[in-house]
């Protein structure tokens, strides 16, 4: 009972780590996202809309990549804590 008491503690601590990760990239992408909104309505051309969506395409592509490559690491690292205690018994 306790290797399962251990196991569900480092999951659930792994969980929070990990929502609050999350919570803070939606957070920023939200700000990005309502900046890139503002950018296109006050483009007084074609050509600063294109660049402004064109910018933060860009941007949220690497955004979005490396926020994964964060989350894949958390979840590794997550499910290591959560089996460790077992290998420890």
């Amino acid at each position: 009972m306790e290797l399962a008491t251990r196991a569900a503690r480092a999951y659930f601590d792994g969980a929070a780590q990990m929502n609050k990760e999350l919570s803070e990239f939606l957070n920023q992408r939200m700000r990005k996202d309502l900046e890139c909104a503002r950018l296109l309505m006050t483009s007084k051309n074609g050509e600063d809309a294109f660049s402004a969506q064109s910018d933060f395409v860009a941007a949220a592509i690497k955004d979005y990549a490396e926020e994964a490559s964060r989350i894949f690491s958390l979840a590794a690292g997550i499910a290591n804590e959560a089996l460790k205690p077992q290998s420890s018994d």
